[in-house]
């Protein structure tokens, strides 16, 4: 039974990767690896008090939140419930939601987020690990989470507690209500604070908690295609952490309730971790492709794109040959600041006499962001670095002309995936839909992806070549982008 399980993981997630190449091999282990992925240790990581799952499960059927779409999991009965795939955006495939685990210790049962939480996600309707999540709401999820345990306290008031059940009930509530600060945190779904990284610097080397005046600097959850390549040139889109060592995938289980004692402990693993990262391959495009039209847009690319992202060939089994990403000027692309704005002197001392300094170390480097690689771009919208245009045909649109609002709700399904435009459907401007749309836009709702909203404006990226792209040019671009 269980090789049969590893043959369907191997064939979904691979998405049309079926030679017997070891390249391919290698790939559908990194993405095994990445679906049982954690880095709970003595109780420590991205956790949740001991138990409290029973409190999730509570809280689901009082919202009513127990339908199959909304995802599930099975409370200590055994009872399948409701666990705000909706409310949270957590993947829900094969009856389960991805990268949520209980993880035993000391006769507890610790609740834990790992990888695939994040970096596992949807396009087209398609389960792919490696990408980033469109729908997670760390923040939202953060709230519910402190919320829940409170409560969960209360209700487990006349229960013996040990010291280890203490502490760690008493950190992940820290640590819920640190990523849940509305001044820091995310404020759309599919974006992840980096103020949340930033925020253990604070904490570790300043013995003070971070300013409420840092910049979330909320980014894209970042897929995982030519991470070997990416990581030695600077692990966030802005090229800062250096990742020459093992140093910056520990920052984000250091953010929540590990210590940077523990961490050295999961040194060997986290090494092979970030290794095997790089033997993921991105997903085919999934449908039929316009071969006419792609090759009229690869001579476009070559005469314009590729200045900046790159040419792309490939091996003799056909597999993608990964290569470093090039970092651009802030001034030359021209996008959002908000993610470089927190790279201020004061942290950047803060990062330098961090208690690991050995494994974490950053670049000094103009402020500017990756051109990223375009290997399955097909899958990642929304695009540019804080994911505020919702697909490709928007993105060769002038900045002033780009989408406003869109819908993020079920952004990975196929209804909502567009051929010709190649990332989100949108509504007809004016329809009813977009006018209620427009509303929940300005109400600040989570679910609504708005460039009014801070660090999440849509401008920039735009070139002198641009202007002379016609409509058939963008089309043809497109086409050529689905074989990447």
């Amino acid at each position: 039974m269980k090789l049969l399980i590893l043959l369907f993981l191997s064939f979904n997630f691979s998405l049309a990767y079926s030679s017997e190449n070891p390249r391919v091999q290698a790939h559908d282990e990194a993405i095994k690896a990445v679906h049982d992925l954690h880095f709970v240790k003595d109780g420590r990581g991205m956790t949740l008090t001991p138990d409290a799952v029973n409190m999730f499960a509570f809280m689901a059927k009082l919202f009513g939140l127990s339908k199959p779409r909304d995802g599930f999991i099975e409370d200590k009965s055994g009872t399948k419930v409701g666990l705000f795939t909706k409310r949270w955006g957590l993947v829900e495939h094969d009856k389960e939601i991805k990268g949520f685990f209980n993880v035993p210790y000391k006769k507890m049962n610790v609740g834990a987020m790992g990888c695939a939480v994040c970096h596992s996600g949807k396009a087209a309707g398609q389960y792919i690990i490696g990408l980033g999540n469109k729908n997670i709401d760390v923040g939202k999820l953060a709230k519910d989470v402190e919320k829940a345990s409170k409560l969960w306290k209360k209700m487990t008031v006349l229960k013996r507690k040990s010291k280890d059940y203490k502490r760690i009930e008493k950190d992940s509530m820290a640590f819920a209500k640190r990523l849940g600060n509305e001044k820091v945190t995310n404020l759309t779904q599919g974006l992840v604070p980096i103020s949340m990284i930033m925020s253990w610097f604070y904490r570790a080397v300043a013995k003070t908690e971070m300013p409420d005046t840092t910049p979330r600097g909320a980014v894209k959850v970042p897929h995982f295609w030519g991470y070997g390549k990416k990581r030695f040139i600077g692990q966030f889109t802005d090229g800062f952490g250096n990742g020459t060592h093992a140093g910056w995938g520990l920052a984000v289980e250091l953010a929540g309730t590990q210590t940077a004692e523990n961490v050295r402990k999961m040194i060997p693993k986290i090494e092979h971790a970030e290794n095997i990262l790089a033997d993921i391959l991105p997903p085919k495009y999934p449908f039929k492709v316009n071969q006419v039209m792609a090759n009229r847009g690869k001579k476009l690319f070559d005469n314009t794109c590729f200045k900046c992202h790159g040419t792309y060939e490939r091996d003799a089994a056909g597999l993608p040959i990964y290569k470093e990403p090039k970092h651009i000027k802030i001034k030359v692309v021209k996008t959002d600041r908000d993610r470089l704005r927190g790279l201020t002197p004061e942290f950047l001392s803060l990062v330098e006499r961090n208690p690991v300094p050995d494994y974490i170390q950053h670049n000094n480097i103009e402020p500017g962001y990756f051109a990223p690689r375009l290997e399955g771009v097909w899958a990642r919208f929304p695009y540019l670095h804080n994911g505020s245009i919702p697909n490709m045909m928007a993105l060769l649109t002038h900045p002033l002309e780009r989408p406003k609002f869109w819908d993020l709700q079920r952004a990975g399904e196929r209804d909502r995936f567009s051929e010709n435009l190649l990332g989100l459907t949108l509504p007809k401007e004016g329809s009813r839909n977009y006018k209620k749309l427009e509303r929940e836009a300005k109400s600040g709702a989570r679910d609504v992806y708005s460039t009014s909203r801070e660090g999440q404006s849509a401008k920039g990226h735009w070139f002198k070549f641009s202007d002379k792209l016609s409509n058939q040019d963008k089309k043809d671009l497109i086409e050529y982008l689905k074989t990447i």
